[in-house]
């Protein structure tokens, strides 16, 4: 595994990464921790990427994870998915009212959010960083 430093430009996401080669590590986990010791120091790892070897996968770091932005996407999904399931118990119990597909957003994203948080609590210093393939 490969660790680049570059600076991305708007709409050159496809193909490898051009920048310098920062480390080689054996492994992929070993890259993520590098990555994870440096998002936790602030360091600026949206212009990083981890170029593994002979897979051809590029994983371009998109910045440092905080509650914050966790909280939102697990709450985002939570809401979509509550409502989905809303939808589907309204129409096969129309007499219910349309009040639980909204009951079921409510439900989905209290339960989405909560989970994801602690999820992301019991992973802290393993993955903090957001990233994309």
């Amino acid at each position: 595994m490969s660790f680049m430093m570059s600076n991305p430009q708007p709409g050159a996401e496809q193909g490898l990464p051009r920048g310098e080669l920062l480390a080689t590590y054996a492994t992929y986990a070993q890259a993520r921790e590098q990555v994870d010791r440096l998002a936790a120091t602030d360091f600026p790892v949206s212009a990083v990427s981890i170029v593994g070897k002979d897979l051809r996968v590029v994983e371009r770091v998109r910045g440092r994870l905080n509650y914050a932005q966790v909280a939102l996407s697990a709450g985002v999904r939570g809401v979509f998915f509550g409502g989905l399931i809303g939808v589907f118990l309204y129409l096969l119990a129309p007499e219910a009212g349309p009040g639980q597909i909204l009951t079921s957003m409510l439900l989905g994203l209290a339960v989405w959010l909560i989970f994801g948080v602690i999820g992301f609590a019991m992973r802290r210093g393993q993955h903090g960083f957001a990233s994309s393939q």
